[in-house]
């Protein structure tokens, strides 16, 4: 693994975890970006094509269950990756600058952004987001902050989907 800590991201959920980063070891070779998942698979959270309850100690390269994905990860496009208790956020940009946004898991309160409960055992790219700045997800939900050009401003918002149901903050 390359030594330039720079070219890293990390996050780790509930059971399950992601790393992202430079898998050449002497850092010198493009395409050599690799998205690894180990830790409990239950719901699709790694991302891998498998919902069973089976804990991986050996990373899973989930790079190759969508082309365009991995295309982007092995560049260096991804931006950051969000692990909640059983989903999986991760942004990244395309080689035409746009911003995507896949996510996997587990899905019983619409965590994934999708419009659905049905939970997703490989990554599904929502629609573009604009330039996303950060992602977080949360026990059932999932958040991030991106931009919006309007009228020559820039606008930062926040948007938000999955469980809902904790909105008294007094």
């Amino acid at each position: 693994i390359h030594n330039d800590v720079s070219q890293f991201t990390i996050s780790t959920g509930y059971n399950h975890s992601f790393v992202y980063g430079n898998g050449d070891p002497d850092g010198d070779r493009a395409n050599s970006f690799k998205l690894l998942g180990f830790g409990r698979g239950n719901y699709g959270k790694l991302g891998n094509g498998n919902s069973t309850d089976t804990s991986y100690n050996t990373p899973v390269d989930i790079s190759f269950y969508d082309y365009d994905l991995s295309y982007d990860v092995s560049e260096g496009r991804v931006g950051g990756i969000a692990c909640g208790l059983d989903h999986t956020a991760i942004w990244y940009t395309t080689t035409e600058n746009e911003t995507k946004l896949a996510t996997f898991g587990r899905n019983n309160y619409g965590q994934l952004g999708n419009g659905t409960n049905t939970d997703n055992v490989a990554p599904q790219i929502l629609s573009d987001v604009s330039t996303i700045f950060t992602i977080a997800c949360g026990e059932s939900h999932t958040a991030f902050i991106y931009s919006v050009d309007h009228g020559g401003t820039t606008y930062y918002q926040v948007k938000t989907f999955g469980r809902s149901d904790y909105r008294d903050w007094e």
